[in-house]
């Protein structure tokens, strides 16, 4: 999407974490974790439009307008054809469509009170990421928060 690849998003919700939360957490729940137990880990969840819309802020790009799933899935549909004959990866596949329409909504707050997790701000997880992006040579154009620094 901050490459400009994404010619639209549509609507749908999702729990989200920062990755070095989750390896936290894991070290968390073989120090303090109750055998047979399960935790989730996430920070919070988020409507996708307000996650991109984040990402793009941050990255100082203007981001694609929101519109509706069939388009998504239409798209998805074309790129997977596309891929089979280019032998190469859809832009944006059936299975993340179907995620993003339905959304993965789950409570990491088990996490938070059985060990003592305290998760990284999403701002603060998606400003280190685009950061890595930036100098992985991932995206085409200097974020703006990489300006900042």
């Amino acid at each position: 999407m901050l490459n400009g690849r994404f010619p639209t998003i549509f609507e749908g919700a999702s729990s989200f974490v920062y990755i070095d939360d989750v390896g936290k957490a894991h070290v968390l729940a073989a120090d303090k974790g109750q055998i047979g137990e399960a935790y989730i880990i996430s920070e919070r969840i988020i409507a996708m439009s307000e996650w991109f819309s984040m990402i793009c802020q941050l990255a100082g790009v203007k981001g694609p307008p929101v519109g509706p799933r069939f388009i998504g899935s239409f798209f998805a549909n074309l790129g997977e054809f596309v891929s089979r004959v280019t032998k190469k990866r859809p832009l944006l596949p059936k299975d993340n469509v179907k995620l993003m329409a339905h959304g993965f909504r789950v409570d990491g707050s088990k996490a938070v009170r059985d060990l003592g997790i305290e998760y990284t701000p999403l701002e603060e997880g998606m400003r280190r990421a685009i950061t890595w992006y930036w100098e992985q040579g991932l995206l085409k154009h200097k974020p703006a928060l990489v300006r900042e620094n």
